[in-house]
């Protein structure tokens, strides 16, 4: 999400909710949950192929 890794939550294929992190180390020490609509569609997102 706009250049970071993050989550997104998307039933049926519906953007509901993304959540962003921050990252030290190797710990999550941080997290933003990101639910309004306005904010949801200015985001970049993008699938990581495995």
């Amino acid at each position: 999400m706009n250049g970071t890794v993050g989550i997104v939550v998307a039933p049926r294929g519906r953007l509901l909710l993304a959540l962003t992190l921050t990252v030290e180390g190797e710990r999550i020490t941080a997290y933003d949950v990101i639910a309004d609509p306005e904010r949801l569609r200015q985001l970049d997102l993008a699938v990581l192929d495995a």
